[in-house]
């Protein structure tokens, strides 16, 4: 139970609580103008101080840690066991907790500062020993997904208006995993199940991501299918049986070198001959051509020629054709012999260029059997290297047929361990019947005093853990999901009153009643006055004054409010507010 909060700066609003119905009220005073507001007068702040003192880490200029409020000490009177103890924090020294009270049996024992005859605690330390107090969460190191202080203790103390729209989380975009395990460890299920079950869908996740990736090219070890990686594998084998194979009967012959040098020699006379004779060749076409052209000269057709023209050649023309005649001759005869000599001569020398060409063959063939039947050194290494990465690509392969395997093994083993899963959360769920419906009674109870019918705590075990809804018939009434958060809060608070200060209170915002029909607000409030003050535990709320409905309040009622105010703020002036001065 809080007992009371209060700070250094004298300008602060203390405020006592009691035990039971508690109300801090936002009043506007008859002085105030139109544009004075309840708003900013402190109602969540005080919530906020609440939650520092109770272990929070505000950010840096948010808060209590904004520098208008960070140099004051914050001080809480709190109930532990039946207990009393005075907690205290400043903003600026925010990991430090100090402590005053009996801390007999206390798991971490805080260390005594003889300078400021306190008790400390570091905050870390003191969230642990309050999750132990209010939760029997366990002191130790806080393992993955389990169920933490600060998650808890949000249920008890809602902050901010996003903690108002669905009665299983705290805040805004809470991930679902948080949900279950929150709700499941509150409501007294097994919210080791749901870890587990969180765990499985952390593998399924990465086994998913794997597929992704694999369909994408990005991770070559899964992809493909079981069928056509064994045809690569067996393919790559029998290659690699080739490959030693040829290794073994491989000889390495000590002139390799010399001898392929040779053979490349004797390459190179053979194209040069090869050019020398086809230059023999196309000179004997040649020749034999222009002799087959050659022919004496038809001095006789000239002279028909002219005798048909009725010309008659004088005896000197006569003479001087007949000498011409024989120089053509002459010039002929020795044409003939010239151009016979020379493809005589182009005919030997083709054929000595034949032979050398047959010669150098015949060795370069002698050579290169030599080179065929025997290896280099570096060929050797070669083909080693190529052997090597055959042997690569084919454990490659190997280990991609592994991998998928196991991946889709995973998939069916984590599908079996799932479903083995969700039975024995099942099997647990129908153990602990009176358990749930004890939970669904009390909501059905809060709800049908709203709302004149019961509305609907839904707990239930799906394929993706555990299932929790409300719902209120009246579901078209204005702020019926804050109402639905009203019930279920003071569902928790009844099932939390049954144990000694673990909790001992329930803490509403204004936020709650926003856009709340005021029957149903007077009802809620009055629904929350019977169940605290029934249960024993402490209720704490904080309400603009223009929203009482003081109207609709049962006979009796007004009163009881009116005395569970236990501080009232105003905007008549700056030192209204729970601060005393305006930021």
């Amino acid at each position: 139970m809080i007992k009371q909060i209060s700070s250094s700066d004298i300008r602060f609003k203390s405020v006592e609580f009691q035990k039971g119905f508690n109300v801090i009220l936002a009043d506007r005073s008859n002085t105030a103008t139109e544009k004075d507001s309840r708003n900013g007068l402190g109602k969540s702040s005080l919530i906020n101080v609440m939650h520092f003192l109770l272990g929070s880490s505000p950010k840096k200029d948010e808060g209590l840690r904004r520098k208008e409020l960070s140099k004051s000490d914050y001080k809480m009177t709190l109930t532990l066991e039946g207990k009393e103890y005075i907690i205290k924090r400043n903003p600026e020294r925010f990991a430090e907790v100090f402590l005053q009270g009996d801390f007999t049996g206390w798991e971490i024992q805080p260390e005594y500062d003889a300078v400021k005859k306190t008790y400390l605690l570091k905050n870390a330390e003191w969230t642990k020993m309050l999750g132990h107090k209010f939760f029997e969460l366990s002191i130790e190191a806080e393992q993955k997904y389990f169920p933490k202080y600060r998650g808890l203790i949000s249920f008890f103390i809602r902050e901010g208006k996003d903690a108002y729209h669905d009665p299983f989380q705290h805040m805004g975009k809470q991930l679902e995993w948080d949900k279950q395990v929150q709700n499941a460890y509150l409501l007294r299920l097994n919210y080791e199940y749901a870890i587990a079950l969180q765990i499985i869908k952390d593998k399924e996740e990465i086994l998913q991501q794997l597929k992704t990736a694999a369909e994408q090219g990005l991770l070559g070890e899964f992809s493909g299918t079981i069928g056509d990686l064994e045809a690569d594998r067996v393919r790559l084998f029998d290659d690699i049986k080739k490959f030693e194979e040829e290794l073994n009967d491989f000889n390495v012959h000590p002139e390799y070198k010399e001898i392929q040098k040779e053979a490349n020699a004797i390459t190179k006379k053979i194209q040069d001959e090869l050019n020398e004779r086809n230059l023999c060749e196309q000179l004997l076409s040649r020749y034999s051509h222009s002799l087959d052209a050659e022919s004496e000269a038809d001095v006789e057709s000239v002279e028909k020629i002219y005798k048909e023209a009725g010309v008659v050649f004088p005896d000197a023309l006569v003479r001087s054709l007949e000498e011409i005649k024989g120089f053509h001759l002459t010039v002929i005869k020795n044409r003939k012999d010239y151009l016979e000599a020379e493809v005589k001569k182009l005919t030997r020398q083709i054929t000595v260029h034949d032979i050398s060409i047959a010669q150098l063959s015949d060795k370069r063939k002698e050579l290169l059997q030599i080179l065929k039947t025997h290896g280099a050194l570096e060929e050797h290494f070669k083909l080693q290297q190529r052997l090597l990465e055959k042997q690569e690509v084919y454990n490659a392969v190997v280990t991609k047929i592994s991998n998928l395997r196991k991946f889709q093994e995973g998939k069916s083993d984590l599908k079996i361990e799932k479903e083995d899963l969700l039975k024995k959360m099942r099997s647990d769920y129908n153990e602990r019947k009176e358990i749930i419906d004890e939970a669904i009674i009390l909501f059905n109870q809060n709800s049908e005093s709203l709302y004149n019918e019961p509305g609907n705590l839904s707990i239930d075990v799906a394929n993706t853990g555990y299932k929790f809804k409300v719902e209120i018939k009246r579901s078209g009434s204005t702020g019926i999901d804050a109402m639905k958060v009203l019930c279920y809060d003071l569902t928790l608070a009844q099932l939390r009153a049954k144990q000694v200060d673990k909790p001992g209170f329930l803490v509403h915002d204004s936020a709650m009643f926003d856009g709340v029909d005021e029957r149903q607000i007077a009802k809620g409030l009055e629904r929350a006055y019977e169940l605290s003050e029934k249960f024993g535990f402490q209720y704490i709320c904080t309400l603009n004054s223009d929203i009482i409905p003081y109207k609709e309040f049962s006979a009796g009622f007004t009163e009881k409010f009116e005395k569970a105010i236990r501080l009232r703020l105003d905007d008549s002036s700056e030192a209204g507010g729970l601060f005393g001065f305006r930021f």
